[in-house]
C-alpha cells in the first residue's frame, strides 16, 4: 500500500491520532466510524487482508513514505497516534521509553 492509496481508504485526524473510513470495504464498515481495534497496547487496522499498526500508518498518511526504522510514541502512549506523538526512531531510541 503507497500513501495515495491509504488516503483513499482512511482519513487520519493528526490532532487525535484518529482513522475514520472513508470507504466500506466490507459488509460490517461503516464510512465515517473509528478504524482499528487494540492489541498488544497498540491500535490495529485491518485492510484487505493485511494488519497494520496505525502510528505506522499514520507516519504513512503524513510523510508519503514508510519508515525506515521504528516509530516512537515520545509520551510511552502506544495507542496514542497524534502526529506530535510520533517521531521515526532507531530501535535503541524506541527501547528508551519502555517503562515510562
Amino acid at each position: 500500500m503507497d500513501a495515495e492509496q491509504l488516503r483513499e481508504i482512511l482519513h487520519y485526524e493528526a490532532g487525535t491520532g484518529v482513522f475514520t473510513w472513508r470507504v466500506k470495504l466490507n459488509r460490517q464498515m461503516i464510512v465515517g466510524s473509528v478504524a482499528g481495534h487494540k492489541a498488544h497496547g497498540y491500535i490495529i487496522i485491518g485492510i484487505k487482508g493485511e494488519l497494520y499498526r496505525a502510528h505506522r500508518l499514520a507516519w504513512l498518511y503524513q510523510t508519503g513514505r514508510w519508515p525506515d526504522g521504528d516509530i516512537d510514541h515520545k509520551n510511552g502512549n502506544k495507542e496514542d497516534n497524534q502526529w506530535e506523538n510520533l517521531r521515526e526512531a532507531t530501535r535503541s531510541q524506541n527501547m528508551q521509553n519502555v517503562g515510562i
